[in-house]
This record gives structure tokens, sequence and C-alpha cells, in this order.
């Protein structure tokens, strides 16, 4: 396994479609797509919900495409992580997550 670096940063307005693709597609692979109404309003608004305070939402980027996401509900909780299919196996899984751990540390 080769370990790229990610460019990480925080979510720009025009990455929302794909961050709700990739999930999307990330649940359908391995057969947990929940179709409950609400259950992923998060990603809909995500400047409301993690793009605040000690919240955060962040993006990999990886030959100019976003390779994996993460958001953080503060020093408790990472949730929504996700790697797009064809960057899995390059060790992307936890620079989202060391992103948050460093950005908590130095704060």
């Amino acid at each position: 396994m080769t370990r790229e670096k990610l460019q990480i940063r925080r979510l720009e307005p025009g990455d929302q479609e794909f961050v709700l693709e990739m999930r999307e597609a990330g649940s359908r692979e391995i057969g947990a797509l929940i179709e409950e109404p609400g259950f992923y309003d998060d990603l809909l608004d995500i400047e409301g919900e993690y793009l605040d305070g000690c919240r955060e939402f962040l993006v990999g980027v990886c030959q100019r495409s976003i390779a994996a996401m993460g958001a953080s509900q503060g020093r408790a909780e990472v949730k929504r992580m996700r790697v797009a299919t064809g960057f899995r196996r390059r060790g992307f899984v936890g620079q989202v997550p060391s992103v948050f751990y460093e950005r908590d540390i130095l704060a």
C-alpha cells in the first residue's frame, strides 16, 4: 500500500454535491443506505450544522478530486467519515481524523 498525502481543507460551497454523492455511493456499496427521512439532513446544511465554533467539516483532495471527507462534532466525535471508492487502500482513512485531532490539541 502506497501512503499518499491528502490535501485536507475545509469544505467549500462547490463541494457539497460531491459529498452527497460520496455518502450515497459508500452507503450503497456496503448495503447501509438508510432511507429514513431526515437521517442525512446534516449533509443538506453542512454550513449550518458543522462550520461554526468547535465543529468542522473537512475534505481530502487527491489528484484534484475529493477523495475523503469527515465531520467533527467537537473533541469527542468524528462522523460522516468516507473515502471515495477509487481512492481506497491508500492510507487516507486516518488522515482526516488526524487533522481534527491536531486542531483540537493546538487550539
